[in-house]
C-alpha cells in the first residue's frame, strides 16, 4: 500500500473537536487506500508557551519524517504553518509534495500570518499539486502568485457523509416554533455577534422562535456577554462545543441555518453538511460560499455584516408557506448530494495516484 506523509499544524482531540476536522476527515475518506504516517499537532492550547513547545515538538517530528524518505508523497493541510517543516528542508525533498489550502492560510487575518505567507509561500512553487475546497480560493492562488491553473485541483474539503448526514424525518412532518441553527468557531469575523443581533432584531416583530448556537473559541465569553445585553437569554440556547458526530441531531432540531460569516470562507463545508439534512441556509454573499449557496432556491445570501439584512431574511423564510420550505429543503438536499464523500473520495484517489505513479515511471 502507497504511503503518504499527513503534515498538518491542526487535527482534532477530544478537546478541541472541531479543530482541523477536515484533515481528519480527509484521512478516513482516504485510509482505504493509502498507509498514512502523522505529524500533527491535535487540538488547541490557551498558554502561548505551551503552544510554542508544541509547534516545537511539531517542527522537530515533521523534518524527521521528511528525511526519512519512508513514504510516497507529502500531503499538507493549512499551507502557512504547516509548510515552515517543509521550507527548512525543501531542497532534500524527493517526493511529491501536495498542499492543501483551506483560506485563512492564503488569506491571512493576522499580521504575524501575513508575514509567514511570504516565506510559506515558496512551498507553492515546489508543489506537485495543490488543492483547494472552491474556485474562489483557486482564482485567489492565481491571481495572487500566477500559479498555473493546471496545477491547482478542486475538491471540497472532503466532502459530507450523507448516510450520517441527512434529515431524521420528512420534512413536510416539522411542526414547531421556527428554530434557527448556528455551528461555527466563535472567534472574530464568524459573524456570530451579527447573528446575536440579527435575532435581537427579529424578536421585536417575532418572538415564537429558538436560535440553537453551537460552537467555541476565542470570543465565546465576549458571546455569552452579548447574549446577556441583548436580553435573549429565553430564545437563545448556547451550546458551546461538541462532536462533530452528534452535529446531525443538532441540524435536525433546526429549520434554518445561519451563516453569516464576514471573512472569506474558502467553502464552508458545515452549511452543506446543513443543507444535507434539509436545511435551507442564510449566509453572507462571500467567499465560496456563493458557490453552492443560490438565493431563493437553496436558502438566502445577504450582504455581509449588515444584521438588519439578515432578520429581513429570517423574516421572509418564516412567513413562507409549509409547500416552499418544502421546496427549499428538498433544493438543499439536491445541492448537497454534489459534495458525497465518496465521490470526491475516489477522485482524490486518482489524483494522489497519478502524481506518484508519474514520480516512479
Amino acid at each position: 500500500m502507497k504511503t503518504i506523509l499527513l503534515i498538518s499544524n491542526m487535527y482534532p482531540s477530544q478537546k478541541s473537536p472541531f479543530a482541523g476536522i477536515f484533515v481528519r476527515n480527509f484521512e478516513k475518506n482516504l485510509q482505504h487506500a493509502f498507509l498514512f504516517k502523522k505529524c500533527v499537532i491535535t487540538g488547541s492550547r490557551k498558554s502561548i508557551l505551551a503552544r510554542f513547545w508544541k509547534y516545537i515538538s511539531f517542527l522537530i517530528q515533521s523534518i524527521y519524517s521528511i528525511l526519512k524518505h519512508d513514504y510516497d508523497l507529502i500531503y499538507v493541510h493549512y499551507i502557512n504553518h504547516s509548510c515552515v517543516p517543509l521550507l527548512l528542508v525543501l531542497k532534500l525533498i524527493k517526493k511529491p509534495i501536495v498542499l492543501n489550502a483551506h483560506g485563512g492560510d492564503i488569506i491571512p487575518v493576522t499580521k504575524a500570518s501575513t508575514i509567514l505567507l511570504r516565506f510559506t509561500s515558496m512551498v507553492l512553487y515546489r508543489a506537485a499539486m495543490i488543492v483547494v475546497p472552491s474556485n474562489f480560493l483557486k482564482n485567489v492562488i492565481i491571481e495572487k502568485y500566477g500559479i498555473n491553473s493546471e496545477k491547482i485541483y478542486t475538491s471540497p474539503s472532503g466532502g459530507v457523509d450523507l448516510d450520517i448526514f441527512k434529515p431524521d424525518v420528512p420534512l413536510a412532518t416539522k411542526k414547531h416554533r421556527l428554530v434557527i441553527g448556528f455551528v461555527s468557531r466563535i472567534d472574530k469575523g464568524k459573524g456570530w455577534d451579527i447573528l446575536l443581533m440579527a435575532l435581537h432584531h427579529f424578536k421585536s416583530f417575532q418572538n415564537h422562535f429558538k436560535s440553537i448556537i453551537v460552537g467555541t473559541g476565542t470570543e465565546f465569553e465576549q458571546m455569552i456577554q452579548l447574549q446577556h445585553d441583548l436580553e435573549l437569554e429565553k430564545e437563545v440556547l448556547i451550546l458551546g462545543g461538541v462532536n462533530h458526530e452528534e452535529l446531525p441531531r443538532l441540524y435536525n432540531q433546526m429549520d434554518i441555518f445561519v451563516f453569516p460569516t464576514m471573512r472569506h470562507e474558502s467553502l464552508g463545508l458545515v452549511g452543506i453538511e446543513a443543507m444535507a439534512c434539509g436545511l435551507p441556509v442564510i449566509g453572507s454573499d462571500i467567499g465560496g460560499l456563493s458557490e453552492y449557496l443560490l438565493d431563493s432556491f437553496n436558502g438566502y445570501r445577504f450582504q455581509p455584516g449588515n444584521y438588519k439584512k439578515l432578520s429581513e431574511c429570517l423574516e421572509k423564510f418564516h412567513q413562507l408557506k409549509n409547500d416552499e420550505k418544502t421546496r427549499f429543503s428538498y433544493n438543499a438536499i439536491t445541492t448537497a448530494r454534489k459534495f458525497e464523500k465518496s465521490l470526491i473520495a475516489e477522485k482524490m484517489k486518482e489524483k494522489l495516484d497519478e502524481l506518484i505513479n508519474l514520480k516512479h515511471s
